[in-house]
């Protein structure tokens, strides 16, 4: 199922080829769209994309990337949260800008530095041509 009505496919596509998850096919089959879920509301708002009971990935779309910089750290203490607790195998955020250099760097930069990361945490910054087909 998937609540946006953007097709699985879409999902899929975008999930493999920017994002480059190697999650099998059958991961895709059950996939919902929650827009600006409570989790993070207080936060950034944005899509959070749970796929498969696998794959959580939460779609922040920032023209002002830099007013990211101060809830990274609380961001990615809530997606763990998420993760764990859905017993769910990888959190990615994913940071949509045209701003997509100095915002790539700096926020790479400041994910580096998170005390609490793991390698199952994961940060990806975007241009938005690569998010069209989702239809947000």
């Amino acid at each position: 199922m998937v609540e946006s009505g953007v097709p699985k496919e879409e999902i899929k596509k975008f999930v493999r080829e920017d994002l480059g998850c190697t999650c099998p096919n059958e991961v895709f089959e059950v996939i919902s769209v929650v827009h600006d879920p409570v989790e993070f509301n207080d936060l950034q708002k944005g899509y959070l994309y749970e796929i498969g009971g696998k794959l959580l990935v939460y779609l922040v779309m920032k023209h002002d990337w830099s007013s990211l910089i101060d809830s990274l750290e609380l961001i990615f203490k809530r997606g763990r949260e998420m993760r764990d607790a859905g017993k769910f195998n990888r959190f990615r955020l994913v940071v949509v800008t045209p701003n997509i250099q100095p915002a790539r760097q700096i926020l790479l930069r400041q994910f580096d530095t998170l005390v609490e990361l793991d390698e199952r945490l994961h940060l990806h910054v975007i241009t938005p041509d690569q998010v069209t087909q989702l239809q947000l």
